[in-house]
This record gives structure tokens, sequence and C-alpha cells, in this order.
């Protein structure tokens, strides 16, 4: 009924459609006819795949950690991180009102939801959902967290408090090697002085309970980039710039960076992330 009630088409045409994907055979599958309307429904998106991409790092696979005051993060807190473009989700999710609740543009706190929580059922078998099912999620999730890196903040407008705060959440996140290999193929493009800036910056935002989760992501990465050069060959391109990079930016923010007896051990040994010589002041 909700199909019917929230669709801006005529409700005799709708009627039909819903007549029609009762047709199928249940003897091999029950979930046929809901299968059906499920996909249906999510076809009629504008772009449907990447309507279930978002959906799945919503639902599926949160990829945000969730604030502790509150039990989901808000549809506009978690727009930033997947808009490639003011207003996509406005767009991405039109025509999905009858599976899930979308906040109005101007509700800042409301989360999105799902009306029938079998839609995460449907979304994780491939069996059901065929053409419309998504391997892996964070395939979408690292490519927006190097895009945001590479435009120095979201697509999505924001206030000069959202962006911070934005900012804050987005360099918590896990820096994977998944993550890593995709920003070696064009790493000159990425601002890594803005990233360690940025990181030491938000060891001092007013919401940070974890400071050292930041200095973390900086080792990470600093002992991530060089884990795939060989120590008897001269370190990879991606490898020289990155860390150089990090290093200079890190001293001029006074913090502790390894030495040149730290960094030849680390040539011949990848040492392991809290290894990596670095500290904050």
């Amino acid at each position: 009924m909700r199909f019917i009630e929230e669709s801006s088409a005529p409700p005799h045409e709708l009627l039909d459609q819903v007549m029609a994907l009762r047709r199928h055979d249940v003897s091999a599958n029950p979930f046929a006819p809901l299968d059906a309307l499920y996909t249906h429904i999510l076809n009629s998106s504008p772009k449907p795949l990447l309507a279930v991409h978002w959906l799945s790092l919503i639902f599926r696979t949160p990829f945000i950690p969730e604030p502790e005051s509150q039990q989901n993060s808000s549809a506009r807190s978690i727009q930033p991180f997947l808009e490639s473009s003011p207003g996509e989700a406005s767009h991405v999710f039109r025509g999905l009102n009858s599976l899930v609740f979308i906040p109005p543009p101007d509700d800042h706190t409301s989360p999105y939801s799902l009306f029938h929580k079998s839609l995460t059922d449907f979304l994780d078998d491939r069996s059901r959902c065929g053409g419309l099912y998504v391997e892996d999620p964070y395939e979408l999730c690292y490519t927006r967290y190097l895009q945001i890196w590479k435009d120095k903040g979201p697509a999505t407008p924001l206030s000069t408090l959202e962006k911070g705060d934005f900012l804050h959440q987005f360099l918590e996140l896990f820096f994977d090697p998944s993550c890593g290999r995709l920003m070696e193929q064009n790493h000159e493009i990425y601002d890594v002085a803005w990233w360690v800036r940025s990181q030491d910056e938000s060891t001092k935002h007013p919401n940070c309970e974890n400071p050292n989760c930041h200095a973390s992501r900086v080792r990470e990465l600093f002992s991530y980039i060089h884990s795939r050069c060989n120590w008897y060959q001269r370190c990879r391109p991606a490898c020289r710039y990155i860390r150089t990079e990090m290093l200079k930016e890190l001293q001029k923010l006074g913090w502790k960076i390894p030495g040149r007896v730290h960094l030849l051990r680390h040539r011949f040994r990848h040492l392991v992330y809290d290894e990596a010589g670095i500290s904050q002041p």
C-alpha cells in the first residue's frame, strides 16, 4: 500500500504494476513476489545501482561511526560522505519513499530508516536481487573518501560548523589498504599536507574524545604506504612523495618524527604503524 500511496504516478497504474508482479511462481522461491516488488521499486530510481550502493552502506555495512548521543547518524551527516554533487541524495532516492524514510532537506537530525527490514535480507542475497546485487559496498566508500580528500571537503554545501564536524568524523575513518591502493594510482593529486594538517586540527575539535585516533591514522598511512616497497630497491614514487610530504608537514606542526636511523630500520623491516616513530607534540 505504501508503494501506491507514496508514488506520484496515478494509483490505477501502480495497482496494475503490483498485480503484474504477483504473477510470479512461488514454488521455487517463496520470496519471488516480494523480490519482484523490491526490484521494481529500486529500478524506479534514476540511478538504481547507486541507490543500492548507498542503501548497502547505510543499512548493510554502516561505514560511519555512530555518535554516542544518538542511535543512528542523521541523514544530514551521511549525505556529505555519499554525494558527489549538491542535492544528489534527493535525485538518487527519488521514487524510493515507499522503502526508505527520507527526511526533508530542512531536517538535520532525523536518520534514514527502512520501512521494511526485510529489504536488507534482499540486498544481502545475490540470488534474490540479481543485477542489483552489490558485492562490496565499501568500494564506493573508498572512492568517495579519496574524492573528498582531493577536493579538501564534501560536495554538499555545509555551514562552517557543519563542515568542521564533518571533517572531524571523516578523518576518523580507517585508512583501508584498498583505499591506499586506489590512492597510489594518482598519488600526486592528493594534498597530503592538508590531510595531515586536518588530522592535527581534529585532535583539538570540541567533539574529539580520542585525540590519539587521529595520530593513529597518520601512523597508519605512513607505515602502509611503505609496506609495499622492497627493501633492496628504491621506494616507489607514491611512497617517496607521500612520506616526504607527511614528514615536512608534521615537522612544521611540531610532531615528533622519525630520524634517519629509524627510517633506515623502517626501510629494511616493515614496522607496524605504532612503531612508525611519529607522535603528537
